[in-house]
C-alpha cells in the first residue's frame, strides 16, 4: 500500500510534541480525496500513523481499504 511522509506539516507544527493524538485532519482528508478523484476508487482512505504533534519526527499517512456501507435504497 501507499504511504506518504510529511515533515514540518503546517497544521501540526504549532503543536509539536504537545498532543496525545494525530492532528492532520485537513491534510489527511485532502490526500484521501485526491487519491479517490484520481483512481475512482471510493473504498480507500489515508490514516495517520505518526504525527509531529505527538512527538514523532514526521507525519506519516498510510493508505488502507475501508469497508463501505451498503448504499441506501429510496
Amino acid at each position: 500500500m501507499a504511504q506518504i511522509v510529511a515533515y514540518d506539516l503546517y497544521e501540526c507544527e504549532p503543536f509539536r510534541g504537545q498532543l496525545n493524538s494525530a492532528n492532520s485532519q485537513y491534510f489527511r482528508g485532502m490526500i484521501s480525496g485526491i487519491t479517490r478523484a484520481l483512481t475512482g476508487i471510493e473504498d480507500y482512505v489515508f490514516f495517520e500513523e505518526k504525527c509531529i504533534a505527538k512527538g514523532d519526527p514526521y507525519c506519516s499517512f498510510k493508505l488502507e481499504r475501508v469497508k463501505q456501507s451498503p448504499s441506501r435504497k429510496t
